[in-house]
This record gives C-alpha cells, structure tokens and sequence, in this order.
C-alpha cells in the first residue's frame, strides 16, 4: 500500500531511437501503464525494446526526470495526515545494467529523504488523561534542496531553515503508558547545534526540546527521537538511526 500510484521513467538504449525520457508510469489497480504525460487526458504511450542484447540504462522518481541531472526538491511543511507525509517520500532509482525482457523490468525504489519518528513518554503528571497532545511541531530544518543523484555530495542549495512542520500521528496515545509517536520526512541536511527544535503542544501549553548538538540527517536513514515530557520541561533520552525498511522487510518494492 505504500508503493507510489505514479512515477516518471526514462531509459537509455544504446542508440536513440528506442530511447525515452521522462514518461509517466501510472498504476491502474492491476499493473502499470505508460503515459505522454502526467495529465489525466494523457494518452497511452508505446515503448519498445531496441533488439539490443546489451544491458540498457534506467532512472525512476517519484518526481519529474525533466531538469535532470540536478532537481528541486521539498519536505511538505504540513506533513498532519498520511497523504501529506507520503507526499515528502520522494523515491528515485537508478541501474545501467538493465537487462531488456518481453516480460518487463524491476525496479526497486530507495528512499532518498530521511525519516524522523518521535516518541513521547509523558510523565505521571499527565495520568489519567485521554488523548492530551494537541500537535507536534519540528523547526529548525531546511524545506528545499537541490538533489543532483550523479555528485558525491548529492544535495546542496538549501533553502532557509526558517520554518515550521507539522508531524504526523503514527502510534496513537496510549492511555496507560502515556506514550505516543509521531513521524516526519524531511531532507538530508545537518542541522547546526541549538537549531533542531520538537514543540509538543499539551492543552494550552507548549513544551521544547532543542538539541544542543548538531543533528545530522542521512539519506534513506530512519532515525527515533525519544523525549519525556514533564509539566516543567522536556528531557531527550535517545536519538538512534537505522536504515529505512517497511513493516516485514526491504523498502525496495518491486514495481513491474
């Protein structure tokens, strides 16, 4: 369910007239079908294999191939639901060893962006209650970035980290434990010390969290933030990374 209902695929034979840029792969409920465009008149577009024996280049995205070989990219700043957040998962493949077949190609996505999940203790204090946390809020990261996949460094030209996000419930409030979790996607970026800021807002109060070190975010990386929060303050226990999976396995889904 959490693979991508379209994606932008471009392939590279080994002359020109078999190659194809930036077509639009849609999902009709049983397998994919390519499009001219990304519009809903689109018509259907034929693509064919050159007779090579050669293996052939494919790039995949969840985000147009056009400007390729650099993209602007973006982390929503309103990540509250699940669409929302999904639409920040941005996915990009890339293979030169592609081996045409009349049954068709694989590809397996990886995330490129970094996944932030939160989970909140709330202490004694906050017994009893039902469902207290109004929100979580993150600050002090960049929205948008350049994402050139063929450099070393990959990402560059971030833009100001002057706004703020809203995170999305992903385990809700357990009564008894007084725990919750919520998730974030935002951009591989490292975020500068007294800068990465967790805002949970509890009835008509606010609590903060800010890291007093620098927080670096790595490319198809999970990372858990662990914080209590008391009625006084908020105190960070843990803050962990491991790679970017699904529920039961490998992120990397097959599409055919």
């Amino acid at each position: 369910t959490n693979q991508p209902t379209l994606f932008y695929l471009s392939i590279d034979q080994a002359g020109e007239s078999y190659d194809y840029t930036n077509v639009v792969m849609k999902y009709d409920g049983s397998k994919w079908v390519a499009y001219e465009s990304a519009d809903e008149s689109a018509v259907q577009k034929q693509m064919l294999w050159e007779g090579s024996e050669g293996n052939v280049t494919v790039t995949a995205a969840t985000f147009s191939l056009e400007t390729s070989p650099s993209y602007s990219l973006s982390a929503s700043a309103d990540q509250s639901s699940d669409a929302k957040l999904k639409s920040s998962d941005h996915l990009y493949y890339y293979s030169n060893e592609v081996e045409p077949s009349a049954s068709g190609i694989s590809i397996s996505f990886d995330h490129i962006m970094s996944k932030l999940e939160i989970a909140l203790t709330l202490r004694d204090e906050f017994e009893g209650l039902t469902d207290p946390i109004t929100s979580v809020m993150l600050s002090g990261t960049s929205l948008t970035a350049t994402y050139a996949p063929a450099n070393a460094d990959k990402w560059s030209d971030y833009s100001t980290a002057d706004e703020v996000i809203k995170t999305c419930p992903l385990v809700a409030y357990d009564t008894d434990a007084r725990t919750a979790t919520y998730e974030v996607i935002l951009l591989p970026q490292t975020v500068a010390a007294n800068t990465f800021c967790v805002t949970i807002f509890i009835g008509d109060k606010s609590y903060e969290w800010t890291s007093a070190n620098a927080v670096t975010l790595a490319s198809s990386n999970k990372y858990t933030l662990a914080l209590t929060v008391g009625k006084d303050k908020v105190s960070g226990n843990s803050f962990t990374a491991a790679p970017w999976v699904s529920e039961g396995g490998d992120i990397n889904n097959k599409t055919e």
